[in-house]
């Protein structure tokens, strides 16, 4: 089974510009940053389930728009988490799924697990 899925060609990115794209049913968004690299991870947040590329892409990291939990785009860890000294700390939201991303001909392309894909 191929597991390589052309998302877009890199010329229809553009920088530091989350975009989004429905691959096998699974939400995929991906970023072409400033320095030239292509990133993709799992347009879902990880806390509450909003669509990421409605929030704000920060160089480096990705800001849900619901609760403003920041993500690292290359480790996937979350790096702010809000209303900690209101509440305390919150349960472990979880990490960003990040993607495997290749550019090949001009192409995008993105490696989905075999579980993932319908």
């Amino acid at each position: 089974m191929i597991l390589w899925f052309t998302v877009c060609r890199i010329d229809d990115l553009s920088e530091n510009r989350m975009t989004y794209f429905d691959v096998e049913r699974c939400h995929v968004v991906v970023v072409l940053t400033s320095e030239g690299e292509v990133v993709a991870f799992d347009g879902i947040c990880p806390h509450k389930g909003a669509f990421l590329e409605k929030g704000e892409f920060l160089g480096d990291r990705v800001r849900c728009p619901w609760h403003g939990y920041e993500f690292d785009i290359r480790t996937g860890l979350p790096v702010t988490i809000p209303y900690t000294e209101k509440y305390g700390e919150w349960r472990n939201t979880g990490n960003l799924r990040l993607l495997k991303v290749r550019t090949k001909h001009g192409r995008v392309e993105i490696w989905l697990d075999e579980d993932r894909v319908n």
